[in-house]
């Protein structure tokens, strides 16, 4: 981080924008955790059915229209033993090997044996095709790499979010004056007067007299140059924030918080984006790993706290401060 001295400082409060961030990356690194404990749990369902220990595989929660069923003739063996009638056997053998999707394969059977029996014989009846089955091994193949893309791409977004929410956040913290409603507003409000004897060269005489018209001019509704060149200013912040690309958030950062990344912060930062641009732009150029993913999230973690601690130290107001 740059060599502010305020930097340094104790400073216990965090954005609510930081707060974020740290509960997004969670969010998805508990989601990681999740499908890589998923996976060996499904390779493990995958050898159980085709050793012959289970009959079926769990379905997907919410994408079951997906899921391909097929009758085949140990489904047509297991509902003889279940007491199907023969005549119904015979109506579902035009079936066997035949693979339909969710709704297809719902009618199908109805049609030929009816609703009731549908019901009663169901989970005999949905077995996943074979087809199906291959699909969900070959989806298993390198998940490892296809989860870390993921991650790394979501990782970065989620600083830039950071980024982006923190100057947002800043900026709210700050009573704004709308100037074009002010200057339409002042313009036709008389403060000639006051102006003619607040303009001329000063006589230390006539401290009271200052006093009095500068008084009658705040009364007036008058605000001081520099209210509304800091609100000004904050709109050029705004909109630099809402077109900021992350190529531009370093020399941002510095310009406008006087936050430096430190060199080799700066091109771990650099080599960050490049990967994952390649990512976003289907380059094959870096592959990430899990690894990768992890030490990406241990430098965003890093200098997302130092960010955070370096603006909210030195350009949030205080809740409680009170000018003496």
């Amino acid at each position: 981080m740059g060599s502010s001295p305020a930097s340094s400082l104790l400073h216990l409060e965090q954005s609510n924008s930081y707060i974020s961030f740290k509960a997004r990356t969670q969010e998805i690194f508990d989601f990681a955790v999740l499908i890589t404990s998923s996976v060996p749990t499904f390779k493990y369902n995958l050898k159980l059915y085709e050793s012959g220990d289970i009959n079926r595989i769990s379905e997907p929660d919410y994408f079951q229209p997906s899921v391909i069923y097929e009758i085949t003739q140990s489904t047509l063996d297991d509902l003889r033993i279940k007491g199907l009638s023969e005549e119904k056997l015979v109506k579902l053998s035009d079936l066997v090997n035949k693979p339909l999707n969710n709704r297809e394969f719902k009618e199908s059977i109805i049609s030929r044996i009816g609703e009731d029996d549908y019901k009663d014989h169901r989970n005999t009846l949905k077995r996943q095709s074979s087809e199906y089955i291959e699909n969900l091994r070959e989806c298993t193949k390198d998940y490892q790499k296809k989860l870390a893309s993921y991650l790394y791409f979501s990782l970065f977004s989620y600083f830039e979010a950071f980024v982006g929410d923190l100057v947002n956040e800043l900026i709210d913290n700050f009573n704004k004056l709308d100037i074009p409603k002010y200057l339409d507003e002042s313009s036709k409000i008389d403060f000639d007067r006051e102006i003619r004897v607040l303009e001329r060269t000063h006589d230390p005489r006539k401290i009271d007299r200052y006093k009095k018209y500068s008084e009658e001019l705040i009364n007036k509704g008058y605000k001081e140059p520099q209210h509304l060149i800091f609100s000004s200013m904050l709109d050029i912040l705004k909109a630099s924030n809402e077109n900021m690309k992350a190529n531009d958030i370093p020399d941002f950062l510095k310009k406008f918080f006087f936050f430096e990344l430190t060199e080799s912060d700066n091109e771990v930062y650099h080599s960050l984006r490049s990967n994952r641009n390649s990512l976003g732009h289907g380059g094959t150029s870096f592959t990430p790993t899990l690894k990768s993913v992890i030490d990406a999230n241990k430098f965003f973690k890093r200098i997302s706290k130092e960010i955070d601690s370096h603006v909210t130290r030195n350009f949030i107001n205080l809740n409680n401060f009170q000018k003496p």
